[in-house]
């Protein structure tokens, strides 16, 4: 449950950093100055599709994670550790 849930927290709050700031970025290219141009009119919107892309992706890594774990919990001869599990 740790293990899986430092991933997921690493990549949601990492991620909507990252997100975040390839979104306001001023030092990018025609396309992306259309985005961040986009953003900085749309701040609200722009900060929620970054929070909802990294829950996502953080979500998507743990769901995973949790079903191995409660395997092993509910099947004692599943595996004998978390690193076979997997």
């Amino acid at each position: 449950t740790m293990v899986g849930y430092s991933i997921q927290g690493s990549l949601k709050y990492g991620g909507f950093e990252g997100i975040k700031y390839a979104l306001f970025n001023r030092d990018a290219g025609d396309v992306a100055s259309a985005v961040t141009a986009f953003a900085t009119d749309h701040r609200l919107a722009a900060l929620l599709l970054a929070a909802g892309t990294a829950e996502l992706v953080g979500s998507l890594v743990l769901c995973p994670l949790e079903q191995t774990r409660i395997k092993m919990v509910s099947d004692a001869g599943y595996a004998a550790g978390f690193a076979p599990a997997l």
